[in-house]
């Protein structure tokens, strides 16, 4: 009798003792994750494109978003008619924020959004051809590639950051035509060279919603999805996000609340891989 009670007590103690080196093991993993995080660059996520980007979501529709306190968020979106986007509203960078501040909760990133409702990748170009703007963009809107990247610089001038990604949701005003449609593949491919040029990063990841708007009212829709299509195949860094299934306001093109937080989400889950895999 004597003798199982102290094997019973050993076990006791070799159960204590695992119990707490597990502890200990989970505590140092957090505190290596913190250090990690607090030793990393501070992360640059560029957001650019269209109303889709933008946002028209509505804040007052959704509960308190757990965020953390080291994300700063810049905001130079403007609707169709170049007003400043509202506070009130917000497109898939809520969604976005959501993942890195799960995957990431003690590393700096700098989002800046400059998106334009409205707006064609003829109005992104970076060979701008005014007479194209005409016909199938927007003159008003001046050369917004340009502007994306004064924006950019002007924010992280004098902070050391690390760009991590370039998030991209616009096509829908290309695909109401067919010959913009055609040549969406070269624009967005030109796009992506520059914005990689621009940053010093040639294998700057990109990541991009495809579009799927109602084709009877968008001839070009099937063109620009090819296109966006072919540009995962060809070049290299490049992810296409799935838009299937995101809820939509009336108009059946733009994205409601919920369906902008599940837009950042799935931006937000590749986001994370890919910032793990460079880790």
């Amino acid at each position: 009798m004597k003798i199982k009670i102290n094997s019973l007590y050993i076990l006791f103690l070799l159960l204590v003792v695992g119990a707490t080196g597990c502890q200990a093991n989970r505590k140092n993993n957090r505190e290596d994750s913190t250090k990690k995080d607090k030793a990393a660059p501070v992360g640059l996520i560029i957001l650019g494109g269209q109303s889709n980007m933008v946002g028209a979501g509505q804040k007052k529709e959704i509960g308190d978003k757990e965020i953390s306190d080291h994300i700063t968020y810049y905001n130079f979106g403007k609707s169709s008619k170049l007003v400043p986007a509202s506070d009130s509203s917000f497109g898939p960078e809520l969604g976005i924020c959501e993942e890195l501040s799960a995957h990431f909760p003690h590393r700096e990133f700098v989002l800046v959004k400059y998106a334009v409702g409205g707006s064609s990748m003829y109005d992104w170009a970076v060979d701008y051809d005014p007479e194209k703007v005409t016909t199938m963009g927007t003159p008003e809107f001046g050369k917004l590639y340009d502007s994306l990247i004064y924006h950019t610089r002007k924010t992280i001038k004098g902070k050391k950051v690390e760009p991590v990604a370039l998030v991209w949701m616009q096509g829908e005003t290309d695909a109401r035509f067919t010959a913009a449609g055609k040549d969406y593949y070269t624009g967005f491919q030109k796009l992506i060279s520059n914005i990689r040029k621009d940053m010093g990063q040639q294998d700057l990841p990109v990541l991009y919603g495809r579009i799927n708007p109602v084709t009877e009212r968008y001839p070009g829709a099937e063109l620009v999805q090819k296109a966006q299509e072919k540009i995962e195949q060809d070049v290299a860094y490049t992810y296409m996000i799935s838009t299937d299934g995101l809820d939509k306001k009336h108009d059946e093109l733009h994205y409601s609340s919920q369906g902008q937080i599940e837009l950042g989400h799935r931006f937000g889950k590749v986001l994370t891989d890919l910032i793990k895999e460079g880790n």
